[in-house]
């Protein structure tokens, strides 16, 4: 029997959005393998699809200060891949 597919608010899971976005309302359609995040008709986020309580951060998502800090830390897809 094929898996359903599970529902983003069950998972737990948290994705971006581009900073300048951050409390307005968007519209999120997505399947088993991509999430996509859309303003007023406009894709502004898109993420391969994770069930999992965690978090999907892009840097280009980040303000620019926090882009600096996590630079600074060496926290990059390299540094959490070699920590999985």
């Amino acid at each position: 029997m094929p898996q359903l597919p599970l529902i983003l608010g069950q998972d737990k899971h948290h994705y971006s959005v581009p900073h300048i976005h951050v409390g307005q309302t968007v519209k999120v359609i997505y399947d088993t393998d991509n999430v996509e995040i859309y303003l007023n008709h406009e894709r502004i986020a898109v993420h391969a699809q994770l069930p999992s309580h965690a978090y999907s951060t892009q840097e280009a998502h980040m303000p620019p200060k926090h882009q600096h800090y996590a630079a600074s830390q060496g926290w990059d897809e390299d540094f959490f891949t070699r920590r999985a």
